[in-house]
């Protein structure tokens, strides 16, 4: 599978989305492009897989934090949570 505008495009929640605050600039000064560059293949403006990857890299990091923190959380109130955050989907309060 290429990493191309399409395959951006085609993800949901968009990658712009789950990146973290900054992870664009970082990208960008990483890879030594100008920010706008990087901005555009994030959104599916534009092609360059080397951004494309600097991001899923970046959201792999993000996620193998958050997964370090989700450990450390009792199960019971993981649980507790996950049944309010279903709940507030629907509508309802607990």
């Amino acid at each position: 599978m290429q990493l191309d505008r399409n395959f951006v495009k085609s993800l949901s929640p968009a990658l712009a989305d789950v990146l973290p605050h900054g992870g664009i600039k970082a990208i960008a000064d990483k890879i030594g492009c100008i920010s706008l560059t990087a901005r555009h293949a994030i959104h599916g403006a534009s092609t360059n897989e080397t951004v494309v990857k600097e991001a899923l890299k970046s959201i792999l990091q993000l996620n193998g934090n958050i997964e370090a923190i989700l450990e450390k959380v009792p199960r019971q109130t993981l649980e507790k949570l996950r049944e309010e955050l279903r709940l507030e989907s629907l509508g309802t309060t607990p």
